[in-house]
C-alpha cells in the first residue's frame, strides 16, 4: 500500500462501496420498521 491510500482526513463517505452499503442499510432499517413487530426476536427496539 502506498502512504496516500487512505487520506489523513478520512473521506470514506465518498467510496462507492460505502454509498452502496448505506443504501442497503437504510432500506433494511425502513423495511424492519414497517413490517417487523416491536416484540419480535428480529427487532429489539429503537436504535
Amino acid at each position: 500500500m502506498s502512504p496516500g491510500f487512505i487520506p489523513p482526513h478520512g473521506g470514506y463517505e465518498n467510496l462507492h462501496s460505502y454509498r452502496k452499503s448505506l443504501i442497503v442499510f437504510l432500506a433494511t432499517y425502513y423495511l424492519v420498521e414497517r413490517w417487523v413487530r416491536l416484540g419480535s426476536r428480529t427487532r429489539f427496539g429503537k436504535w
